[in-house]
């Protein structure tokens, strides 16, 4: 909504907010060479979380959607595509 009335503005904008980005990318390279050991933490870190979104919280994502209370209305009515393909023919199939 470009109209939709935004109560908050940064200041300086956009010198302040591209300053802020500078000093943090600055921040991180620095991190990077004078600790190693911690970046390597971090990024240990950041695959261990990735690790833990795709086997558990995408798993629950997608078994909630399928939980849905319509999802039988759904099939019924035909706006939900076959599910499976046919073995013989590859064609989609209920």
């Amino acid at each position: 909504e470009p109209d939709l009335v935004r109560p908050f503005r940064a200041p300086l904008y956009p010198l302040f907010p591209a300053t802020a980005l500078i000093i943090a990318a600055i921040s991180g390279v620095a991190v990077v060479y004078y600790n190693p050991v911690l970046f390597a933490i971090l990024i240990g870190l950041f695959v261990l979380g990735y690790i833990y979104f795709r086997l558990v919280v995408v798993k629950s994502l997608t078994a909630e959607i399928y939980r849905a209370d319509d999802f039988e209305t759904l099939r019924k009515t035909g706006e939900l595509p076959p599910l499976e393909p046919e073995p013989a023919t590859g064609e989609l199939r209920d």
